[in-house]
């Protein structure tokens, strides 16, 4: 299980239509240029928790992995506290035809060695709503964003922007992250206009753009 500290982040997101160019304003197309450009497929399971993350990172790859981000702090203005503590590597059956289903996630996360009460907390619910859809007979919700993300690293900070396709619909999402607050908020004030339309994480996009 790899382990992360927490880090501040404030992210925003924006319809593209299918043709539409990524570029959001000069400064940012500036320190993007030239840095690669990411290309991966996650899987989100849908919870209808905009404080829990579980998916799938890079899910067609050779090496998929099993992701659960957890939100600590919520600040005015959009900024948000996350972790990343949980990273396991997980085994896909290429027989499957779509999303994995209970019996494939639920043994991962019951054999996971979780001291941390916040994460032991998350996966018990996790765990307890996969056991409800079992019962049911029901697999759970996912959704696949197909991203194309770069990365450039400006002093204290991560400033990233990920073009998204999911549901046959185009977004755009641009954050900057780090592990001080005040980093941060420095960051998006000096690259973001301060009337910002959609300003959430990732859990809270999937939820609201998932169709479920």
């Amino acid at each position: 299980m790899g382990a992360q500290g927490t880090k501040w982040e404030w992210r925003f997101f924006s319809r593209l239509k299918l043709d539409e160019s990524p570029s959001i304003n000069a400064s940012i197309d500036g320190i993007l240029h030239g840095f690669p450009l990411e290309i991966r497929d996650d899987w989100y399971m849908i919870l209808e928790d905009p404080a829990l993350g579980l998916k799938i990172r890079s899910a067609t790859s050779r090496f998929p992995v099993l992701e659960l981000k957890i939100r600590h702090d919520v600040r005015s203005g959009g900024f948000e506290r996350w972790s990343k503590r949980i990273r396991v590597p997980i085994t896909l059956n290429d027989n499957l035809a779509g999303f994995p289903p209970v019996s494939t996630i639920t043994p991962i996360l019951d054999r996971l060695m979780i001291h941390d009460q916040e994460y032991k907390h998350a996966v018990n619910w996790i765990l307890d709503e996969l056991a409800n859809l079992e019962i049911e007979g029901k697999d759970p919700a996912w959704v696949k964003a197909a991203k194309q993300r770069q990365q450039a690293r400006v002093d204290e900070c991560l400033v990233e922007r990920t073009t998204v396709e999911m549901n046959g619909k185009r977004y755009i999402t641009c954050a900057v992250e780090g592990v001080h607050f005040n980093s941060v908020k420095r960051g998006k004030e000096a690259l973001f206009e301060s009337t910002i339309p959609v300003v959430m994480g990732y859990p809270e996009f999937i939820i609201q753009r998932s169709g479920y």
